[in-house]
């Protein structure tokens, strides 16, 4: 895995919790 896809995931997580569950099952 790359630095970027790390960085990604990171932000991916944190915006989890901020968006509603209709996104992310």
């Amino acid at each position: 895995m790359s630095t970027k896809t790390r960085k990604q995931n990171r932000l991916t997580y944190g915006e989890y919790h901020k968006l509603p569950c209709k996104w992310f099952p």
